[in-house]
């Protein structure tokens, strides 16, 4: 009976350890599915959510069974062996979440990277033609510069 009492003690603190960890993963995953709503970053999402959704029905037959069938249960199907491999599948799932997050920010840094160079690169074909137009107005002002310059002179020679 003693070996019922520590592992129903181990299987409350691995439960509030898992409600902890469920709602770090549904935190972040908040935050990257607003983000980022791909049909990728939906299914994962999906996926995570499932596996929420088994550990808790797992936890709650628990919760609603007698309290001998708890002990006994602790006993003959410890943490471990009944719930240690959903927990895992959510942490894996919120990983793969975040990792979709992770490459979906990066091809949007990408794509502002290459935004940004398309419009350096206007902005100098911009700045070279108004180089050759300020060019172009000096040559013009030369020119006109110099036949009023030669009209001037006809009049005043006149």
């Amino acid at each position: 009976m003693i070996k019922g009492i520590i592992n129903h003690e181990e299987l409350l603190v691995k439960f509030s350890q898992a409600l902890v960890e469920i709602g770090d993963a549904l935190r972040q995953t908040r935050l990257s599915a607003s983000l980022f709503q791909t049909d990728t970053m939906k299914d994962a999402i999906g996926r995570l959510y499932a596996h929420i959704l088994l550990f808790f029905q797992s936890a709650l037959k628990w919760y609603r069974a007698h309290p001998f069938q708890r002990a006994v249960r602790s006993i003959i199907k410890p943490y471990d062996l009944e719930y240690k491999e959903t927990v895992e599948q959510i942490e894996l799932c919120a990983q793969n979440v975040n990792e979709i997050a992770s490459a979906a920010n990066r091809a949007e840094i990408r794509d502002m990277h290459l935004t940004i160079q398309e419009m350096q690169s206007e902005m100098h074909n911009r700045d070279q033609k108004l180089l050759a137009m300020q060019h172009e107005l000096r040559q013009l002002y030369s020119k006109t510069d110099d036949s009023v310059s030669r009209i001037l002179q006809v009049a005043v020679g006149m």
